[in-house]
């Protein structure tokens, strides 16, 4: 785009006549930023150089806000010549280039307006400048977050121990690439000389990047100079236009189409290996958004996905299989690297089998390799002798929704790990291929070192006294220690009353059973009362907040209850033999800090609801020893092989939900006991971007006038649904998702609508006598199912919801061909299929009850029994 720039009449100070030219030309794009301007020209104003060597070009780029008149007063006082541009917007690669072109002086400086430099910063850059041979100026990057936190980069390692300004060839150190465009000095001659300019084209966070490696490209030799003292503070905000342009996933397709490709089509085959690391350096970032819990990266469509992965693994082909195997910049996973391998050599993926984690109650060694072939098995020997392989699965690595490499995961009868480790060897079973340094099974430390994997990164030094943030560093490191004591303190306490009050001797062997934190009622609450009434021989005990409204029913119904996140909750947990919970999060299953509570329990994941879409990138985090499911498909999608989750037959069990045999009983009273009133239950779930909206200052306001509260009471108020709920023999339900459940209760709907609670009402009396359930994506549909209930699915933002935003993508459930009644994606539609469900006239009223009927292959009140003997088996040695 032809940018438009009027320059201001008053473009020098300090004696810079119209002819003269500064020794360092400082480039800066502006747009809404006024609020950062400050604290930056502050920054500049501390500058110890010769203010005559140095202009500053600032480049309004359409900015809306007071930009341009915050830079017009400062000029009227600053010492440096300031020149101020202002054009139309045209993104901050032309305003780099509007300023480049504007700009007089020998060296190029590029800085973003809310950053901040030290005050030795241009002083640095200019002596050196003046004594160099090279032709580019690398200074250092410092991430701070708003509290002072200094935040470690993943290119540190360039400035470790250095001192005194460096001197880099990247023939000879091709890990020592340089990426960031506010942190590099370039010749002016070169860049118009080379006509180089920052490419509009793209503006996902390789501008900088690609600008820097077509201007080394240029050089007789690829090389620059470090000068480590120089600092550069890079402001961590998630607004920037930096962190908004990284997840724009669909413009990165188009530069590895086309940035790419220009780069290698711009040198041999394969290319140079700084080359090599600057485009796998910038690709890793990419991949490591696959094995995130959500991430916009999942956001793209099944087209965009192939398109990208067509693309991706073109350029790793390129690129080849020597550069992948010596990339060293980043530690890369083998997920990742195995990946990478897969592409370009399938037989030659690096087979290193390594010690993943030791089971003890059960005498099995988790170990891992990779391989391109699902089918692959090896054969693992100790000492000569072949060791049984209890279970094994072949679990996709996938990337753009494509399985790229699998990792197999075996467990080895062993019977202790630390003895035999050392002595483990693997073979390869199915095609005879040798796996890595002789098959011998490592430690991931050991594997990575073997590996030739850098070092772990150590934590940022803190800044020398010169340094803009050292003080706020500094505060931040005395607020973290003071915690850390106060922290230690505590559970140090905790553990010393666990012995004094006898909790421990109380708790020894316990059995802990957790929904929510907040609630319960739900299959903790279920399998506790089968426990309680059945196996008192089982040392059980439930944990919940005591604010929560079920605590008090809990109590008087003869729990032993233990509040969540106390000090009796700690010493619970150091005694514990078994944690078995509804839920997965984090507070449950690291309810203390791993460090002062290591995990010594086995887990038993109950499940919350029918696992139906793909969760493997949340549960896959997870140290699960026990998974329960409840149908066929829903087993077969966790357990077999090859598929996403890590989980075999070693965890998974298809016993039943604890909380269905209470269901089962009531279903069975209502059928025998149908009353001609018919209920309906609508049943809204979560949505992600609804705990951003309650999260704001005028959160409330914004969720009334959300999409989501709009598309669900313009169906609860339609005149349809008034008519309905009037009539004697319909009663309807509006049971919102907890999350939601509070904020609904100043909605206008009709008063005849029943408004239900998870807390404090009987969910599964209101389920068991359901006639027609609606909801949108909720497993709980699959509750209404199991009494027999079809649903009616109202997705109105089917693709927000699947957009990345959320921590499941589709899976083996699909809600057309699998699900127990019709979609519905507008409010129209809505109401003629809602109709025809009513009155029993939909056309696939019969397929929907023929899949409801063949959904529960265990309906028989018996669940807990068998979850419970699941759990105990995992408590005895593997016996095959």
């Amino acid at each position: 785009m032809a940018s438009q720039v009027q320059t201001t009449t008053d473009v020098t100070r300090n004696g810079l006549s119209e002819g003269c030219s500064p020794t360092l030309s400082v480039v800066i794009p502006c747009f809404n930023v006024a609020v950062y301007l400050p604290e930056l020209f502050e920054s500049l104003e501390r500058q110890a150089c010769d203010p005559s060597a140095v202009e500053l070009v600032f480049v309004i780029d359409g900015s809306p806000d007071e930009s341009e008149e915050l830079i017009r007063s400062w000029m009227k006082t600053s010492k440096f010549a300031v020149q101020l541009l202002v054009k139309a917007n045209g993104g901050v690669a032309s305003a780099r280039n509007a300023g480049t072109s504007a700009a007089r002086g020998a060296w190029l400086l590029g800085l973003d307006p809310d950053d901040t430099v030290s005050p030795n910063y241009l002083e640095e850059i200019l002596a050196a400048a003046a004594t160099t041979r090279a032709e580019m100026i690398v200074t250092r990057l410092v991430r701070v977050r708003g509290n002072g936190k200094v935040l470690g980069h993943a290119l540190d390692f360039k400035f470790a121990d250095l001192e005194e300004n460096t001197f880099v060839s990247l023939y000879e150190r091709p890990e020592m690439i340089h990426l960031s465009g506010g942190t590099v000095v370039l010749k002016r001659d070169r860049l118009q000389r080379e006509n180089l300019q920052y490419d509009n084209r793209f503006r996902v966070g390789f501008e900088d990047a690609l600008l820097i490696t077509r201007y080394l490209l240029t050089l007789d030799s690829p090389e620059y100079l470090i000068v480590p003292k120089a600092h550069l503070y890079y402001r961590v905000r998630p607004d920037s236009l930096v962190a908004q342009s990284s997840t724009n996933y669909r413009d990165k397709i188009q530069v590895v189409k086309l940035a790419y490709r220009e780069i290698l089509n711009g040198n041999s085959t394969p290319p140079p290996a700084w080359v090599a690391n600057v485009l796998l350096y910038d690709l890793y970032w990419v991949f490591k958004q696959f094995s995130m819990i959500s991430s916009a990266v999942f956001a793209l469509s099944p087209a965009e996905q192939s398109e990208f992965n067509i693309a991706v693994r073109e350029i790793l082909n390129l690129i080849g299989l020597d550069h992948i195997q010596n990339f060293r910049v980043v530690n890369v996973p083998l997920d990742i690297r195995a990946g990478w391998e897969a592409a370009v050599a399938p037989e030659e993926v690096s087979a290193v089998a390594v010690n993943r984690t030791f089971d003890p109650i059960r005498g099995l060694l988790k170990v891992i390799y990779h391989s391109a072939d699902p089918t692959e098995r090896a054969q693992a020997s100790l000492r000569g002798s072949e060791v049984k392989i209890a279970y094994h699965k072949a679990r996709e690595i996938q990337f753009f929704e494509t399985p790229w490499v699998f990792e197999h995961i075996m467990w080895l009868t062993v019977d202790n790990a630390e003895s035999t480790i050392d002595d483990l060897q693997l073979v390869s079973r199915t095609n005879g291929r040798p796996f890595k340094f002789n098959g011998q099974v490592l430690s991931p430390s050991k594997a990575g070192r073997m590996l030739g994997k850098v070092e772990p990164r150590k934590g940022e030094r803190p800044l020398g006294p010169r340094g803009f943030d050292a003080k706020a560093h500094q505060r931040w490191l005395r607020r973290s220690k003071r915690n850390e004591k106060r922290e230690r303190r505590y559970f140090s306490m905790a553990y010393r009353a666990g012995t004094i009050l006898g909790w421990r001797r109380k708790f020894r062997n316990a059995w802990v059973l957790i929904d929510r934190n907040i609630q319960a009622n739900d299959n903790a609450e279920a399998l506790y009362r089968h426990i309680r009434d059945n196996r008192p021989d089982i040392n059980a005990w439930f944990v919940l907040n005591k604010s929560s409204a079920d605590y008090k029913r809990l109590k008087s119904d003869g729990f032993k209850l233990v509040p969540h996140g106390s000090r009796r909750h700690f010493s619970l947990m150091k005694e514990a033999r078994v944690l078995s919970s509804s839920m997965i999060d984090q507070y449950i299953v690291r309810p203390f800090p791993r460090k002062y509570l290591p995990q010594t329990w086995s887990f038993s994941f109950l499940q919350h609801g029918v696992t139906k879409d793909r969760l493997h990138r949340w549960f896959n985090f997870k140290d699960v020893d026990h998974f329960v499911t409840a149908t066929l498909p829903e087993t077969a999608s966790i357990r077999d092989s090859p598929g996403p989750y890590k989980f075999s037959d070693r965890e998974v069990t298809l016993t039943g939900f604890p909380r269905h045999d209470r269901l089962f009983e009531l279903c069975n009273d209502a059928a025998r006991h149908s009353a001609l009133a018919k209920r309906i239950v609508f049943m809204p779930t979560w949505r992600k971007y609804l705990g951003e909206l309650l999260k704001a200052e005028n959160g409330l306001e914004q969720f009334y006038q959300s999409r989501f509260v709009k598309e669900w009471t313009q169906i609860l108020n339609g005149e349809f649904m008034k008519e309905l709920s009037q009539r004697e023999d319909v009663e309807i339900v509006l049971l919102p998702h907890p999350g939601i459940d509070q904020h609904w209760t100043e909605l206008a709907i009709p008063s005849s609508v029943r408004r239900a609670s998870y807390v404090g009402d009987d969910v599964q009396q209101i389920l068991a006598g359901a006639s027609l359930v609606v909801t949108d994506y909720s497993s709980q549909g699959f509750e209404g199912a199991f009494c027999g209930a079809p649903s009616v699915y109202f997705q109105f933002d089917r693709e927000e919801f699947f957009s990345g935003g959320h921590i499941g993508s589709p899976g083996y459930f699909d809600y057309s061909r699998d699900g127990f009644g019709p979609v519905c994606e507008s409010a129209t539609e809505f109401v003629r299929q809602f109709s025809q469900m009513f009155d029993e006239s939909h056309p696939m009223l019969s397929e929907y009850r023929r899949r409801i009927s063949n959904l529960y292959p265990l309906r028989d009140g018996k669940a807990s029994e068998r979850v419970v003997a699941a759990i105990e088996a995992r408590l005895q040695p593997y016996c095959g």
